[in-house]
């Protein structure tokens, strides 16, 4: 028999301020390697016939491009968390007007916005829909057909 754990999210989970701090950590130490690089680049440039200069300064262009690379990808990755997040407060504000009720009742399956997803609407003690949206990149509009889950004690709810 298997057991699956099925996380929900509620809307302050998607109120909440993603964690920067990875991200200020990386881009302030690309900002010290950058230090770094401009003073070998300058020492380097300052006296040619070092060797130990040229060769740091090769290293650090190539773990300077490595930080800068990684980082941008770091920030799309943030960027389309926040957009995401953006499109599931948009529509749980839009369920919360058409349903009647508090945004702290409601919950979803899912992090983004898809067909599929199942809403529940009241906790633990509420009830279950099944979210179709409209076939346009738009996400207008949604149908909710109420549905229901085999097994609802494994259900963990996440603020």
């Amino acid at each position: 028999m298997f057991y699956f754990l099925t996380d929900f999210w509620s809307y302050s989970f998607f109120e909440g301020s993603q964690s920067d701090l990875s991200i200020i950590i990386r881009f302030a130490l690309i900002i010290i390697v950058l230090g770094f690089l401009a003073w070998t680049a300058f020492d380097y440039f300052r006296n040619k016939d070092s060797m130990r200069n040229r060769d740091i300064l090769i290293v650090l262009v190539i773990f300077s491009a490595l930080l800068v690379l990684n980082q941008y990808s770091s920030f799309q990755q943030a960027h389309n968390s926040f957009n995401n997040s953006a499109q599931v407060k948009t529509f749980l504000d839009a369920v919360k007007v058409n349903q009647n009720t508090d945004t702290d009742k409601i919950f979803v399956n899912q992090t983004s916005l898809s067909s599929g997803m199942i809403l529940n609407i009241g906790g633990s003690n509420g009830r279950f829909y099944k979210v179709q949206f409209n076939n346009d990149n738009a996400v207008s509009s949604y149908d909710l057909t109420e549905t229901n889950l085999i097994n609802t004690k494994d259900i963990k709810y996440i603020n």
